[in-house]
């Protein structure tokens, strides 16, 4: 039996620069992508860059703009 998962979310912080980020790749490679989305926030007082730090390309990430 195979379960389903719906919704998975992560929350992020102590980075100084918001961001969301979207994973979606077929990780155990059944044919299904699995997709998921990260949203880093920091202080307040956060650094607001363009181009925050590089995401890894081998699990095919994105920022959300």
């Amino acid at each position: 039996m195979k379960e389903t998962l719906k919704i998975l979310f992560f929350l992020t912080t102590d980075v100084h620069y918001p961001a969301t980020v979207k994973v979606s790749q077929d990780f155990d490679r059944d044919g299904d992508l699995f997709t998921f989305y990260e949203m880093t926030n920091g202080p307040l007082s956060v650094y607001t860059n363009d181009k925050p730090y590089p995401l890894d390309p081998t699990i095919n990430a994105t920022y959300i703009e």
